[in-house]
């Protein structure tokens, strides 16, 4: 490995929000100093709503 290591473009994360928001869901990260970051990936089961579609299911 070089001396420098510079990491991604920092898209990863990017990419990933919008694949959940696309699917209905969200991503949160939590971080701590010298601990790392952990990060969770919310989707709805029933996948992402429709357009025009009522929020809440009928009857």
């Amino acid at each position: 490995m070089p001396d420098r290591h510079y990491g991604g473009l920092g898209l990863g994360l990017y990419m990933s929000r919008r694949i959940a928001d696309a699917h209905g869901g969200s991503i949160r990260v939590r971080s701590a100093l010298g601990a790392g970051a952990t990060f969770l990936v919310e989707l709805p089961c029933a996948g992402p709503p429709h357009a025009g579609a009522p929020s809440s299911p009928p009857g």
